[in-house]
């Protein structure tokens, strides 16, 4: 969000938020409001909420763990159950940098 990198990690709690302009390719700039959910399942009641007006969804998963890839099926479920049907998702694969 801020071209910064941090190589500390902290577990989200509950929701994070963040905002930034950026200028599209048609030189229109428009608002991203990111919000980063914890995946723990006991904060699913909490983040549930915030897929209903969510324009897109991305699906982060850790590629050094397996269950991590196997939980993919859930978030997808929880995105058709949860967010609006137009909403579009996108799968990412994270921590390419380990083995």
């Amino acid at each position: 969000m801020n071209n910064k990198y941090s190589s500390e990690y902290n577990l989200t709690v509950g929701v994070e938020f963040g905002a930034k302009s950026v200028r599209i390719s048609n030189g229109s700039q428009i608002k991203l409001q990111i919000w980063d959910t914890a995946g723990q399942e006991n904060f699913k009641s909490i983040t549930r909420g915030y897929y209903r007006s969510a324009a897109v969804a991305i699906i982060v998963y850790d590629i050094t763990d397996l269950q991590s890839f196997n939980d993919i099926s859930s978030w997808l479920k929880e995105c058709k159950i949860n967010g609006n049907h137009q909403m579009s998702l996108v799968l990412v694969g994270n921590k390419n940098d380990l083995e």
